[in-house]
């Protein structure tokens, strides 16, 4: 269609879907259209590693996620070359030092989640409950304690501000998202459109930085509580607030998502279930033991518990598409194609994980691919729920922190099973950028 390209099929069918469907039928290399912009899709591993990793200088920024400008929270995307470097190296919390000293916080977040939980199977009959809901709650109460240096209510109290402006900015109408890709940024300026999902979350989250950054030095203190790194003070009040939505955006949808993914494959694989609460049962002391926030090391120490979380990523990662944008005309290696400077590439990560020819079995739930003694029988470059290489999620180690703290002690207290609610598929949003989860309803029992 003149006009959209191929963005009119986003109408008919799921993103996550269409990019199997375009993967199997077109295979590992192919071009769409986004209005009149050409978009080139790699799937081939070793094209992946060219771009990703090998060749990253010829391919150093992502793309605009829209035509859509807000002058403070897309200030990191324009960054090139050394000005991206230097915010780069205060990025998100990802020394072992640092997570070490934020995982008192997320224990706190943690203990007040299994509480909540706890009360709500205990009370409730059928013992049914959408986990998706509870850990959106989960992300930004530990988002807000790590990185705002505030609590939240969002445990007691659905109407919570950070809840329900985080919310917004993951649910956009369909159509911004596609008025903001074709309608040029002068004219988006114009009617006063900044983002491409709800303005004014984006407002809420922009005022809370502001007066995070005041108190923080009305009380002469770092400017920032939960990225402790001395390099902060070679970034502006405004690199700062871009900063912290940078982490917002990695840390709260996606993931809430890959845990309710998560607890959803747990249910439906009873066998994986146990074997993991053996392990977590015998490698933790229950959360309010005493000397519990040491145990960072023992979360990040449990095999099976990390094979169950790599496998979810593999599957239900929210990443779909990493992207990178051509700094010069490059011939990409023996392809015939030359790749003209500011030409969008984007990584067909989701297609790649699910696909048999790379993960056999590709569609079943198999965390023993990410053994030990498995592990180098995945081919490099086709498993990036994170991405790779410079541009790569720079808070995967926090993520993954504040991921498998959740499972293990969630499996080591409650046993997940299907219900009468429970839906085949996961029924997923409508937000055309990442893979995420709407409702993942489940039984959720006490264990003895």
């Amino acid at each position: 269609m003149v006009g959209i390209g191929n963005l009119w099929e986003l109408m008919f069918t799921p993103v996550a879907e269409l990019e199997i469907k375009r993967f199997k039928k077109y295979g590992k290399l192919y071009g769409v259209f986004e209005g009149n912009r050409p978009v080139l899709k790699v799937g081939d591993p070793a094209l992946v590693k060219e771009i990703l990793q090998r060749e990253s200088d010829v391919f150093p920024t992502r793309r605009d996620v829209s035509n859509a400008k807000h002058p403070i929270v897309d200030l990191i995307i324009g960054k090139r070359g050394d000005e991206w470097r230097r915010m780069r190296s205060t990025a998100s919390p990802k020394t072992t030092g640092q997570l070490r000293a934020l995982y008192p916080l997320i224990r706190q977040s943690l203990a007040e989640l299994l509480t909540s939980i706890t009360a709500h199977v205990t009370h409730n009959k059928g013992n049914s409950l959408d986990i998706n809901d509870w850990f959106e709650r989960y992300a930004i109460d530990v988002l807000a304690r790590t990185l705002f240096d505030t609590n939240t209510n969002a445990y007691t109290d659905p109407n919570d501000p950070f809840l329900v402006n985080a919310r917004r900015v993951y649910r956009p109408p369909l159509w911004k998202i596609v008025v903001t890709l074709l309608v040029p940024t002068r004219a988006l300026n114009a009617l006063n459109i900044k983002t491409e999902t709800n303005d004014r979350a984006v407002d809420f989250f922009y005022e809370i930085s502001q007066n995070l950054l005041k108190r923080r030095k009305e009380d002469n203190k770092s400017v920032s509580s939960g990225l402790k790194s001395t390099g902060h003070e070679l970034l502006s009040d405004n690199e700062l607030i871009s900063q912290l939505f940078a982490s917002l955006n990695g840390g709260f949808a996606s993931v809430a998502s890959a845990l309710a993914f998560c607890c959803h494959e747990l249910a439906l694989n009873a066998d994986i279930q146990d074997r993991l609460h053996r392990e977590v049962t015998d490698g933790l002391p229950p959360i309010d033991a005493d000397g519990d926030h040491n145990n960072y090391d023992l979360v990040l120490k449990l095999p099976f518990l990390d094979a169950v979380v790599a496998e979810t990523m593999r599957l239900h990662g929210p990443s779909l598409r990493p992207s990178r944008v051509t700094g010069k005309d490059y011939r990409l290696a023996d392809t015939g194609l030359t790749l003209e400077r500011g030409l969008i590439v984007e990584i067909s990560a989701y297609a790649m994980q699910r696909s048999d020819e790379l993960f056999p079995l590709a569609d079943q739930f198999i965390p023993d691919r990410f053994a030990a003694d498995n592990r180098h029988q995945i081919l490099p470059f086709t498993y990036n729920p994170y991405g790779t290489g410079p541009r790569g999620c720079v808070g995967q180690t926090f993520a993954q922190l504040v991921m498998k703290s959740a499972i293990a002690y969630l499996v080591r207290r409650f046993r997940f099973s299907m219900c009468a609610d429970t839906q085949l598929p996961v029924p997923l949003t409508k937000y055309i950028r990442i893979q995420l989860a709407e409702t993942v309803y489940l039984a959720v029992e006490p264990r003895d």
